[in-house]
């Protein structure tokens, strides 16, 4: 085995790791350990590697060694040993109380099992990755709030795993984040919350959403979101079947686009508009005898 030098190397791998690890760095010897692990994988000495990163798991209580461990197995093909160790580190970030590591470990047994083909494995491994990011922002929000455009995004991805119970806590928190001299933005993050809303079939509190947009918007001139929200009105009203104040909407959203120059938003609103008429026409029309 190639001597791992010095705790200059020890502590290069404990900083490289830092991202991950948060407050809980690893003991020198498991640094150590870590560091001689990565030097016999990078020589092409598998077995040695193997051998060493497996001694780094026996003495380390943090999640670091499971994970880095998981990660030689996945580039050497060894995806069950790897999802063992993904699942060790896992159960050592739940004994130390670091929700940054559950996040970690579990989006990454989430993509082993998508690439395994497991889907529903990867979906539930997902959503408890999110849930741990949820919880590490809790404590952020407790000492720092983070940036509204992170925020955001973290409701982004629960929205796209169809988490709409926590992408509506994210935004909740996001638009806490935002100064009263920035109605615009505020406003953007009631229309996302008034969509969040509508996914959930809660048609009166995503119809108040878009309303403190409007009013939002409204307040800081800014005619494009004026639009959006008409618009996204007009589709709520859609799903609740008025017709007639639907294609209002759709009208002033498509005169608003035009005055903005918006062509193709004011073609879209335009077949909006022409699709709620048509459907209130076929429902209320004056049927004729053949």
């Amino acid at each position: 085995m190639r001597e791992a030098s010095t705790s200059d190397q020890a502590s290069q791998t404990a900083g490289h790791c830092s991202f991950v690890a948060g407050p809980f760095h690893p003991a020198p010897i498991v640094a150590s350990l870590l560091q001689a692990g990565r030097i016999e994988w990078e020589a092409g000495d598998r077995d040695e590697a193997r051998t060493i990163f497996a001694a780094a798991v026996a003495v380390d209580r943090s999640p670091l060694a499971h994970y880095l461990f998981a990660e030689f197995l996945v580039e050497v093909d060894d995806l069950t040993h790897a999802l063992n160790h993904l699942h060790g580190g896992w159960e050592n970030a739940k004994r130390i109380g670091s929700a940054d590591w559950r996040a970690t470990c579990c989006h990454a047994i989430a993509d082993l099992h998508h690439l395994r083909g497991e889907g529903h494995l990867a979906d539930r491994f997902r959503q408890r990755a999110i849930t741990a990011e949820m919880d590490a922002a809790e404590v952020q929000l407790a000492e720092l709030p983070p940036p509204t455009s992170w925020l955001c995004d973290r409701a982004v991805s629960a929205a796209d795993w169809n988490d709409m119970p926590m992408a509506e806590r994210w935004l909740t928190r996001a638009i806490r984040t935002i100064s009263v001299d920035r109605p615009a933005d505020s406003a953007v993050v009631l229309v996302n919350l008034g969509v969040v809303a509508l996914h959930r079939g809660l048609w009166a509190k995503g119809l108040r959403h878009f309303q403190s947009a409007f009013r939002k918007f409204h307040e800081a001139e800014d005619l494009s979101g004026v639009a959006r929200v008409v618009e996204n009105i007009g589709h709520l009203l859609s799903t609740r079947c008025q017709y007639p104040k639907a294609a209002t909407c759709f009208r002033r959203a498509m005169a608003l686009f035009q005055q903005l120059g918006a062509s193709d938003s004011a073609a879209r609103c335009r077949r909006f508009l022409q699709e709620a008429n048509r459907i209130n026409h076929v429902q209320h029309g004056d049927p004729q005898w053949n």
